[in-house]
């Protein structure tokens, strides 16, 4: 059986997308109807689905990322992350001639992800073991090696622009 032992979050999924659709969507200047539009949805289907008080229409995940594209907001993402105890941010888009600087960024952070998720795992129980000590040095060593690699790639890049 699987437990959770995140915090859960004080709002529900629907609850969230409700507010979602309606404080972003009023900062955007997109009325629910607009939105509902945008996605090729009749209005009343995008509103059932985010209302909290009605369980027989669900929000669609296939909806989500046009959604989120369209609010210009990827909350939906965060809410999601912070109910499994997950944390994401946007890897920045570059020139094709730095791609190879994206990339070793790209591994330096999750080369990161794995000492915290290895550190996660050494706490579970509230002790540490020496084995998982090792562990979580050895991904510490990991890091420091990727993060050597990404300065050297970092510098090298400025040399040629």
């Amino acid at each position: 059986m699987l437990t959770n032992n995140r915090n859960q979050p004080e709002e529900t999924l629907r609850e969230f997308l409700h507010r979602w659709c309606k404080e972003v969507g009023k900062a955007a200047g997109l009325s629910l109807k607009r939105q509902a539009e945008l996605l090729d949805l009749a209005e009343s289907t995008l509103g059932n689905s985010i209302n909290p008080y009605m369980d027989r229409m669900d929000y669609k995940l296939s909806w989500l990322v046009r959604h989120m594209l369209i609010l210009g907001s990827f909350a939906p993402l965060d809410y999601l992350e912070a109910c499994v105890g997950r944390v994401a941010f946007p890897i920045p888009d570059c020139p094709a001639e730095l791609a190879d600087l994206n990339s070793e960024l790209a591994l330096t952070i999750k080369e990161f992800g794995d000492v915290v998720m290895e550190t996660g795992k050494a706490l579970e129980d509230g002790r540490l073991q020496r084995h998982e000590v090792v562990k979580v040095e050895r991904e510490i060593d990991e890091v420091v090696r990727q993060l050597m690699a990404f300065r050297q790639v970092l510098k090298d890049s400025m040399e040629r622009l």
